[in-house]
Parts: structure tokens; sequence; C-alpha cells
């Protein structure tokens, strides 16, 4: 596992869709920026086995969950 040393304020979505069944998914993703990379969130409950959001706005408040969480771990470590 990489040590996380600087997470980005800068958050992203992708719009992605999925072939499931012969049936078309388009969901949205959301990413955070850790040292200088995109980084999707993952999610062990979906078959993509990232998070796996119905609307833009999900997916947009879920990184931001995501990257306030590292921020967080990273202040923890520094004290």
């Amino acid at each position: 596992m990489t040590q996380i040393q600087t997470v980005s304020d800068r958050i992203q979505t992708r719009k992605l869709s999925f072939l499931r069944n012969r049936v078309m998914y388009t969901k949205y993703i959301p990413i955070i920026l850790i040292n200088g990379k995109h980084a999707y969130v993952a999610d062990e409950s979906t078959p993509s086995g990232l998070m796996e959001c119905d609307t833009r706005e999900e997916a947009r408040n879920k990184a931001r969950e995501y990257r306030d969480h590292a921020k967080a771990r990273i202040a923890v470590k520094e004290e």
C-alpha cells in the first residue's frame, strides 16, 4: 500500500458505462487526487469494485467525503 503524502482539494467524477447481463448501465464514479494521481473510490459491494453513483452530484458528494477522510488521516499522522 502506498503512503499517502498529499491529498489535493480537487475532486472529479467520471461517467462510465457497464454492460451487465446484456443491459447497459451508466454510473458516475467519484475520483480524488492523492499524491498527484487520480484515485477511484473503491466499493467491494458493487460488481465493478468501484463506488457507483446514480447522479453526478451524488458522486461529487462522495468524492468530497472521501477526500476529507484522507486529509484527516494525514493530519492524525502528522500530530
